[in-house]
This record gives C-alpha cells, sequence and structure tokens, in this order.
C-alpha cells in the first residue's frame, strides 16, 4: 500500500477533506495523504476516465446492483446520477450513511454526495500521482460489504436537524474505522477538527496538522485557490526543501506536546498557532529579507556581465582593437562563474524554513 520510507497519514477529521486550503496544506507536507474508504468507491478512482457516460445503458448497468437500496430508492436515486461516476459515488453514499444512523432527506442525501463528487474530482490528479489514496480494510467492520444489510432512510420531512444529527453519527462510524486502519496499516491519524479529543500519545500528529495551517496558508493566502497539478508542481520544485521543513515542524511539535502535556486539546492548539507567530514567522520574514537581498546582488551582477559584454563584442567585431575571440570567450565564462559563486552563497542561506518562503513564487 505505501513504502515504509514514505511520511503517510491517514486523515479521521470527516469523510473527506472539505476545506480546500487543508487539502492542499497537507498534500504539500506528506508524502501521501490516506483517507478510510467509508463509501467504497476505491477500485472506481483507478477507472475515473472511463466513468463519465451518461447514457441510460450506462447508468442502467451502475445500478443494476446497489445492496441494501429498495428499488424505488435506487430509482430516486438513478434519475439524480448525471455520469456513471456520479451514480457510483451516490450508490456508495446512500450505502455507506445507511449503517447505523437516522433518516435523511432526499434532497440533504444528494447534496451530500455531490459535494462528496466534487472532492473527488478536484482531487483526482493527487490520486492519479499517488498523493492521495484510501485504505479499507476487509477486517474492518465499516468495510462497505458489512452495510449492505442496512438502507438509508430517506424520508421527505426530514428536518435539518434530524440530518445533521444522522450525519454526526455517520462520521463517528468513519472515526472508528479509521482507529481501526491506524492499527491494521500503522499509519499515524491526523485532523483537522479541534473538537477531537484523542489521546495525548496521538498529540504530535494532531499538533502538527494545527502548526502547518497555521503557518502556510499565512504564507499563501491563496492556497485554497491553488488546483492539484499547481500543488504537484510545487511539491516537486521543493522536494529538496521539504526534509528539513518537515524536521523542524516535527521538532516543534514535540516541544508544544511537553509544553502543554496536562492541558486540553484546544489549549494545544492554540499553543501551536502562538507558536507559529512567534518562533516561525520571524525567521521566515528574516530568510526572506537575506534571499531578496542575494536576489538584488545577482541581478545587479548579471547587470554589470552584460555591460562588460556587451563592450567587449563591440571590440572584437572592431579591426583596430587588438582583442581576440579567446579573450572574449574567458571573459563570458568567468561571468558565469561570478553568477554561479553567488548562487552558492544563496544555496548556503538555506533554512528549515525556506521552504515556507519560496512556497508562494512555486505555487504561482
Amino acid at each position: 500500500m505505501f513504502e515504509p520510507a514514505e511520511y503517510c497519514a491517514l486523515y479521521m477529521s470527516d469523510f473527506f477533506v472539505r476545506a480546500r486550503h487543508t487539502l492542499n496544506t497537507l498534500c504539500l507536507f506528506y508524502d501521501r495523504l490516506f483517507l478510510h474508504d467509508y463509501f467504497g468507491i476505491f477500485i472506481s478512482l483507478d477507472s475515473y476516465p472511463y466513468l463519465q457516460g451518461s447514457t441510460d445503458d450506462e447508468l442502467d448497468v451502475v445500478w443494476a446492483f446497489a445492496g441494501g437500496l429498495d428499488s424505488q430508492t435506487k430509482a430516486y436515486l438513478r434519475q439524480a446520477s448525471e455520469t456513471q461516476f456520479d451514480g457510483i459515488v451516490l450508490k456508495g453514499v446512500a450505502q455507506g450513511l445507511g449503517c447505523s444512523t437516522g433518516p435523511f432527506s432526499p434532497t440533504f442525501l444528494i447534496k451530500f454526495a455531490r459535494e462528496y463528487t466534487a472532492f473527488l474530482r478536484h482531487a483526482q490528479p493527487f490520486f492519479a500521482e499517488g498523493v492521495m489514496a484510501m485504505c479499507q480494510s476487509r477486517e474492518n467492520p465499516f468495510h462497505p460489504i458489512h452495510s449492505l444489510q442496512g438502507a438509508v432512510k430517506l424520508r421527505e420531512d426530514c428536518a435539518d436537524e434530524q440530518n445533521a444529527e444522522s450525519l454526526r453519527r455517520s462520521v463517528q462510524n468513519n472515526k472508528r474505522a479509521c482507529l481501526f486502519e491506524q492499527q491494521h496499516h500503522k499509519l499515524p491519524l491526523i485532523s483537522d477538527a479541534e473538537e477531537d479529543q484523542v489521546r495525548w500519545d496521538r498529540a504530535e500528529d494532531l499538533l502538527a496538522t494545527a502548526l502547518l495551517l497555521a503557518t502556510v496558508p499565512v504564507r499563501v493566502p491563496t492556497i485554497s485557490e491553488a488546483p492539484a497539478e499547481q500543488v504537484l508542481s510545487a511539491r516537486e520544485q521543493l522536494k529538496d526543501l521539504l526534509p528539513a521543513f518537515r524536521s523542524a515542524i516535527l521538532k516543534a511539535t514535540w516541544e508544544i506536546g511537553q509544553a502543554c502535556r496536562e492541558s486540553s486539546m484546544e489549549e494545544a492548539m492554540s499553543l501551536a498557532r502562538l507558536y507559529a507567530d512567534t518562533q516561525i514567522e520571524p525567521v521566515a520574514r528574516d530568510i526572506e529579507k537575506k534571499l531578496k537581498a542575494e536576489d538584488t546582488k545577482l541581478r545587479h551582477k548579471l547587470l554589470r556581465s552584460s555591460i562588460d559584454n556587451t563592450i567587449l563584442f563591440a571590440k572584437a567585431i572592431d579591426p583596430t582593437e587588438p582583442l581576440s575571440k579567446w579573450d572574449l570567450v574567458g571573459s563570458g565564462l568567468k561571468s558565469l562563474l561570478d553568477v554561479d559563486e553567488l548562487r552558492q552563497i544563496k544555496h548556503e542561506l538555506n533554512s528549515p524554513y525556506e521552504f515556507l518562503v519560496r512556497l508562494p513564487a512555486a505555487l504561482r
């Protein structure tokens, strides 16, 4: 499923990562981010490009078998499916939300399924590149095969409060399933929900998420607008800077955990944000100033070299000047060596938080 050397985590807050800035930040930081396949659509993701058909025959195939759903519910949901992929997700949602929960209104169920589908479409490049994946062990009591005995309870007059309560129960089921997957696959759990009161032996992962969300979006306020392809490109550009940044974040979370061992998780999260404001951001600003100063020196060096080369070229084409072509080549090579030397000086300015400073440019 994953390489031992990879730095992976299992997202447990919800069925999917609703906030785009959270999704993009986590996909920048982790080698691979796992979701629990609560709705049983993992296999369909591999065939995503081939599941865009929308003819009646294609949709009929999708809905030919939908364990746990009665014929009336299947017919109703079949009409709400626009493509084969939409139908597969809607069917999985209907089956999954019907496991040990209360009733849902049909409109709520369809709206939720469409939100989930929109997330999967946006994140498809992450799945295709292996940056995101889904895990689901057959031994897991919340594996889709175990939920086929129940059917989602649709009720036209279901109030918003009841929809919310039924969804809350489903989310709790998903979190219990994540705990099973965490034990089975030895994956750390992460969450962006402050209400997740988990044992302190998992605090490092939760605090790392809090620290990331208190730093990355501050440096890149528009990170929620970055498409998946842009995030993947930034990962590639900054891959050499990521290990040091990751180590610094994990060291900071350990320090925060030690400082607030007896505190509540909410207080720990607040301390993580304070740490980001007082210990990380000032360092990042200092690095930014140094890098800007070095960029200015580099531009001036290039400008001087350009002027020198222009003068040399003018002399070279003037036969009255005793200047050979080898003098010109030698001067050009010296200019390149000067620029390379300056770039080496820039490299020596590296800091664990240089990743943060260079991230905005990498995401453009």
